[in-house]
């Protein structure tokens, strides 16, 4: 995922006021491993990406050329 992506998964978890060992937890991996795929270090499998945004009640779209998250349970814009 690109920067404004993980960004938006990092603001999402602050607004929760979750941090990121409680979502590691949660979908099941260390916390170590979830911050390098925020980081953008690991993470290049979309299996990661779709626990993280269903744990989150988020969901990916694409519009154009750009990538946004929106909540899941939203009707869509």
């Amino acid at each position: 995922m690109n920067d404004v992506i993980r960004q938006q998964v990092r603001d999402e978890l602050a607004k929760r006021d979750m941090n990121q060992s409680q979502l590691a937890a949660k979908i099941g991996v260390s916390r170590q491993y979830l911050s390098n795929v925020l980081r953008g270090v690991s993470g290049k499998t979309p299996s990661i990406w779709q626990q993280l945004l269903d744990e989150l009640d988020l969901e990916l779209v694409v519009r154009s050329s750009s990538m946004v998250l929106e909540d899941a349970k939203q009707p869509r814009k």
